[in-house]
């Protein structure tokens, strides 16, 4: 019999000595970034990336994130977009570690975002492409649907550099709320179900549409593909359609896959079968040398070029038999790419369902077992709460709770309310909502099958230890999934097995050790911090650099000029 899992993550869990926490800002949700409204601040402001610092590899990562562009220009565009006659003031409204979202405001009392991507993004000019054209498909494809938030609309957009605004860039309507983030740690009761629910039925109206894609890949207007794709059509059963859908299969095709994961390199890859093309890519990444191993940013090394090699070349023979033999499961299918809370816009008050989900950046068509991973908004914050029960009672609080500080408490009481809401969003969208995500969840492989194309994209700068663990673990599932005429190709003696298991706990207790020190800090994992905390946090990182030992902690300190960055390799 089946059984519904506890909890489904992307993540592994490993066991942590835990450490206490401080007693400091970092124990509600995360802060909101503070920015000034001016008529035209200075254009060095604009293009330099001010609202994060980082604890280390700072010049590096304001490098990659400095973004300049023809103010005059984007003026005058936007201006154009809302009918006003002038741009009357600028907000820097957010900046990630991708883009750059700017509030503009207009002599007719009109606003607008005008967004754009850092250099650090890689080929923003198929992203801005994909973007604009998922978010006009989404509003046309349910334009009568008023339970459904919706994205922004797009005002004015161009994906190429060489336009007058001398950047990619996109102008949109400005959504007024604010960030579910801002309010969901106070919201509870029927406010909680409210969101989850909104979220909910975005997913489920995307996953489980009556019109089925005709491949995998991401969404642009037909003039934005190679000819060769505009020979394909966009949705099986052309015939079938009835009129709304045929003029959306006219407009829109199926193209290049934009998630940035996919785009780091020189060379790019333009098919659509994610494991093995994405294994192709990284072969041929490693054949044109185009990869610098004595780059700090990149944890593999020469000496790791045979492995990975094997590895992808494994991705290759075994891609065949990995997707599920239900046809529902392999049906591709849209989805939000990255349904964060900042990613989920609510009103500032009242209900807090949402009124629109923003940043579709890097959104592809996959398959359905593909997209049914779980929201990060709604991820279980596992190591800070005890794992959840399955009997279905509530998690235990931490040892010593009644004699923490008020603060602490507070924290963890939170943290219990966002681990009760994974639980909650688990149960009703397998039961309530959308029963084939129990099925998707309940495949034998499911977890290394969802992890698989992230550990080969990034197989070279994260190195080899999180492929050859995906690997070893579909070995060792083999039986439970594949054809029974089909021997696993796969061939890892099991010696080899052993040793790449105990590679994977230590790398798996080092990255928790590091997230405990991010949550001390305060910081996130690669270092990045509020810049107005910057100072207290850098010195509270000197102390904890003099404590931090190699041995006991599985590795070196994370925080250190020319030590390894996620972004950056």
């Amino acid at each position: 019999m089946q059984r519904l899992p506890h909890s489904v993550r992307r993540l592994r869990l490993s066991a942590l000595v835990r450490r206490p926490l401080p007693r400091n800002r970092s124990l509600g949700t995360s802060p909101a970034a503070e920015f000034s409204t001016a008529p035209r601040p200075e254009p060095e402001s604009l293009f330099t990336h001010t609202t994060y610092r980082w604890l280390a590899n700072e010049r590096h990562e304001l490098k990659a994130r400095y973004s300049p562009f023809n103010v005059d220009a984007v003026e005058r565009i936007a201006c154009h977009a809302v009918s006003a006659r002038q741009c009357v003031s600028w907000q820097k409204l957010g900046e990630g570690a991708f883009n750059k979202a700017f509030l503009l405001h207009f002599d007719n009392n009109a606003r607008a975002v005008f967004r754009i991507p850092c250099p650090i993004f890689g080929d923003a000019s198929k992203a801005i492409a994909s973007e604009v054209a998922t978010m006009t498909y989404l509003r046309e494809r349910w334009a009568h649907n008023e339970s459904l938030a919706k994205p922004p609309r797009v005002l004015a957009w161009d994906s190429h550099y060489d336009n007058p605004a001398e950047t990619p860039y996109m102008i949109l309507d400005f959504v007024d709320g604010v960030t579910l983030n801002s309010r969901w740690g106070e919201i509870q009761g029927q406010d909680a179900l409210d969101a989850m629910e909104s979220i909910a039925y975005l997913e489920t109206t995307l996953m489980r549409g009556d019109h089925e894609f005709s491949q995998l890949g991401s969404l642009y207007f037909a003039e934005d593909v190679s000819e060769e794709l505009r020979s394909r059509p966009l949705y099986l059963e052309q015939d079938k359609l009835d009129p709304a859908a045929q003029e959306l299969a006219a407009r829109y095709r199926i193209g290049p896959i934009a998630d940035r994961e996919w785009w780091r390199g020189v060379l790019c890859p333009s098919g659509y079968r994610p494991r093995s093309i994405a294994a192709e890519f990284q072969l041929r990444a490693l054949d044109s040398k185009v990869v610098d191993f004595s780059d700090p940013f990149v944890r593999s090394t020469p000496a790791d070029i045979p492995q990975l090699r094997r590895l992808l070349g494994i991705c290759i023979r075994i891609a065949p038999f990995l997707a599920p033999r239900e046809a529902s499961l392999v049906r591709p299918v849209l989805n939000h790419p990255d349904l964060t809370l900042d990613n989920v816009m609510v009103a500032a008050e009242g209900s807090p369902s949402a009124v629109s989900f923003i940043d579709w950046q890097g959104a592809f068509i996959a398959p359905y077992f593909y997209h049914s991973s779980f929201p990060p908004a709604l991820e279980y914050p596992d190591g800070i709460i005890a794992p959840l029960p399955g009997d279905g009672t509530p998690p235990p609080f931490p040892d010593g709770f009644d004699e923490m500080p008020s603060d602490i408490q507070h924290y963890y009481r939170v943290r219990h309310r966002f681990a009760m809401r994974h639980r909650s969003y688990l149960y009703k969208m397998a039961l309530l909502w959308d029963s084939l995500r129990f099925d998707a969840w309940n495949l034998p492989h499911y977890n290394a099958l969802l992890n698989l194309v992230g550990c080969i994209v990034r197989c070279i700068g994260y190195g080899p230890v999180d492929l050859q663990e995906a690997l070893v673990s579909l070995q060792r599932q083999w039986s439970t999934f594949a054809p029974e005429d089909c021997p696993c190709p796969i061939g890892f003696t099991e010696e080899e097995c052993a040793a790449y298991e105990a590679e994977e706990r230590v790398q798996a207790e080092y990255i928790d050790n590091v997230r405990w020190l991010s949550i001390q800090l305060a910081c996130r994992r690669d270092g990045m911090v509020i810049g107005k905390y910057f100072d207290e946090v850098y010195a509270e990182m000197l102390k904890q650099k003099e404590q931090w030992d190699e041995v006991a902690l599985k590795g070196p300190f994370p925080f250190r000029e020319g030590g390894y960055s996620s972004f950056l390799g």
